[in-house]
């Protein structure tokens, strides 16, 4: 009898060894998958390219580009592109960049700097090219943010009028001074290699810092050589916009 309840506790002992091991297993599991780490950007390795193009930059461990808000510096005309899962970087001129990657709910920040050689020259069709902005196109804005990130503002794009290239995109600056946002938006980019095909122009927009609650701001929009005005304020997660233009640059959305 004395041997059976050795057996007894033995075998109940090793039972509970195993369901520790497997709960631990699951909750590392768990972490691992709920709380990603930022641990790294990569860069294509050609950072050479011809006025126009890309660099195109994604995250370690597989996450998803989309969902970080991502900067630039120094950030004069450069504009930043991104999709589910990758960045697309178009930096003016040649120089020395830093790419940041920040977690919109725990504001964790991953950086790259990298050296970014800019070919000037132009006129084939294996370049990248810009065309203007056409007299009297419409641009309209969408604003967008999520409840986990409502500091962040974004807004999606999209020209009236159509422009050559199906992929191209808005070139714009963006800058914030003494509580105003600026967004100037320069011209259309054609990616190198286009065929004659046509498509109306757009991209998604993001404004250069943090918005802080319970503040007014000014919005600054340059579209097509004039100059539109207006504001918005934050409040917790809810966004309200004075916008009185109804020509030229168009709210879709006047709260959020």
């Amino acid at each position: 009898m004395k041997n059976n309840k050795w057996v007894a506790l033995t075998i109940l002992l090793g039972l509970l060894q195993l369901a520790a091991c497997e709960r631990k297993d699951v909750e590392s599991i768990s972490e691992s998958v709920n709380n990603p780490k930022l641990e790294a950007i990569h860069v294509a390795s050609r950072t050479a390219i011809k006025q126009g193009e890309s660099v195109i930059f994604t995250l370690s461990n597989g996450l998803l580009a989309g969902n970080f808000k991502w900067s630039a510096a120094p950030d004069k005309d450069v504009t930043l592109i991104k999709n589910d899962t990758i960045l697309s970087v178009v930096f003016p001129e040649t120089g020395n960049y830093t790419v940041t990657a920040t977690d919109s709910i725990s504001n964790e920040s991953v950086s790259v700097s990298v050296d970014v050689v800019v070919n000037q020259q132009g006129g084939d069709d294996n370049v990248a090219t810009q065309q203007p902005i056409s007299e009297g196109d419409v641009l309209s804005l969408t604003p967008i943010t999520l409840a986990d990130s409502a500091f962040h503002l974004e807004f999606s794009s999209e020209t009236k009028n159509t422009y050559k290239c199906v992929g191209n995109h808005l070139l714009y600056a963006r800058k914030e001074r003494e509580g105003t946002f600026t967004l100037d938006f320069k011209s259309v980019n054609n990616p190198a290699g286009c065929t004659v095909e046509s498509s109306k122009s757009g991209g998604p927009i993001y404004l250069s810092g943090p918005v802080e609650d319970n503040k007014e701001y000014n919005l600054v929009i340059i579209f097509g050589g004039k100059t539109y005005s207006g504001s918005f304020k934050r409040t917790g997660t809810k966004y309200n916009f004075n916008w009185p233009h109804t020509d030229g640059v168009i709210l879709t959305k006047k709260s959020l």
